[in-house]
């Protein structure tokens, strides 16, 4: 694959993708991933579930035009990406200025791939109507609380929705490495309205200085209501753990789930961990984090699991995990995250290590006012469409596979909005 001529500064270029973060030795590794997209057979495309009563507070989250459609917006969006319509009928989630879900944009280039989904309820305050697997009886997971009056949730919870995804994860490895010719690639997306404050919470906790530096879903705004959120609930645990509430976070980094995160977080990174556990290390996936802000926060909680040997990891050898983690675990989310003027998503993945790629397609070329407003900073992520966007791009080589991708998200926006 060649890269294009860039600005050092800014970010190096695949076709089609932008490699965001030129910290040394991560251009390479995204590079090495990219290339690996574009030769995978199956994509086995994963979408967590969850819900936050953070969701509830206006301003928070652009992922519905009110307290309770946000409620709603993993169910219909999961419902959407399977069936191409809501189970009961109802109206696709848009934002407060009425912009479509981007489950749209995934699941047109879900279709120009050959791939497996899977959904997994991690705690949603509404179940989807479609296949699915609940997680809500085996980990008694329920919707995560509002952190600045409660912990999220209760340190059972978090303990089995972790290991349900190193379960999970395990399962997409051992059905990855059963592919003789090609690998397949397994990518984990997201849908939890609200997730880029429990992100925030998240890092904070974790002692990374990402104030400033995430991006929010309300187009054209600065994240400084999230801010005082966390603030508030880091102070509420720092009453309740004492001053070094952070060492009590580095020995134990799912503390800082329980206190202060969402299911899908726990899910996540468990089933990140299961993935890359392979025993065939020739056969052992890519695992791409799907998303933007929400998915750096995931990984910078894989590579701290790693680093503090988490119980259900005793019999995993470390040194050879965090290796693997280092090199085929990278985050991919869209321009319009990577781009964001009122946030700094590059630096925070330099802060965590992530390796981190954006999905390059024009939206201004589309048939309709809903696609084109990405372009001018409404939603900007969501259900995986960064990666979906990267997926389908690189498997189509052509110079013209921006346009394909561009028509067929329009043929979708057609039948599942018109």
């Amino acid at each position: 694959m060649q890269t294009k001529k860039t600005a050092p500064s800014s970010t190096a270029s695949t076709e089609h993708i932008d490699i965001i973060n030129l910290a040394t030795g991560l251009v390479e590794r995204a590079q090495s991933i990219a290339t690996e997209i574009a030769s995978a057979g199956t994509i086995d495309f994963a979408l967590a579930l969850a819900g936050t009563e953070m969701s509830d507070l206006d301003g928070v989250s652009a992922a519905g035009a009110c307290a309770e459609s946000r409620r709603l917006t993993p169910r219909l969006d999961a419902e959407a990406l399977l069936r191409g319509r809501t189970a009961g009928g109802e109206s696709l989630p848009s934002s407060p200025a009425g912009v479509t879900s981007p489950v749209v944009v995934t699941r047109a280039c879900l279709s120009l791939l050959q791939h497996r989904l899977s959904i997994f309820d991690c705690g949603t305050f509404s179940a989807p109507e479609v296949e699915h697997i609940s997680l809500k009886e085996k980990c008694a997971a329920v919707p995560a609380k509002n952190f600045t009056t409660a912990n999220s949730m209760s340190a059972s919870q978090v303990q089995a929705l972790f290991g349900e995804g190193l379960k999970a994860g395990r399962r997409q490895s051992q059905s990855t490495a059963t592919d003789a010719i090609k690998k397949n690639l397994t990518v984990l997306a997201e849908c939890v309205p609200g997730g880029t404050t429990t992100a925030l919470a998240l890092l904070r906790a974790l002692g990374i200085a990402a104030d400033g530096l995430l991006s929010s879903s309300i187009q054209g705004k600065k994240p400084t209501l999230k801010e005082e959120l966390v603030r508030t609930g880091l102070q509420r645990i720092e009453s309740e753990l004492g001053e070094n509430f952070r060492e009590v976070f580095r020995n134990n980094p799912l503390k800082a789930v329980e206190c202060l995160g969402d299911p899908m977080q726990a899910f996540a990174a468990g089933f990140c961990l299961g993935a890359l556990d392979s025993d065939d290390e020739d056969r052992c996936p890519a695992v791409i984090l799907a998303g933007g802000s929400q998915m750096l926060a995931v990984y910078a909680l894989v590579r701290a699991i790693i680093e503090a040997g988490m119980p259900g990891l005793e019999n995993i050898d470390r040194p050879k995990l965090s290796l693997r983690a280092d090199r085929r675990l990278a985050v991919i989310t869209t321009k319009w995250v990577a781009r964001d003027p009122f946030a700094d998503t590059r630096a925070l993945a330099e802060l965590v290590g992530a390796p981190y790629m954006a999905a390059t397609c024009d939206f201004s070329k589309s048939l309709h006012a809903g696609l084109r407003a990405y372009e001018d900073g409404h939603v900007k992520e969501g259900v995986g469409a960064g990666a979906a966007l990267a997926l389908a791009a690189l498997a189509d080589a052509s110079a013209t596979a921006g346009d394909t991708i561009v028509a067929a998200i329009d043929r979708h926006y057609d039948e599942m909005i018109l």
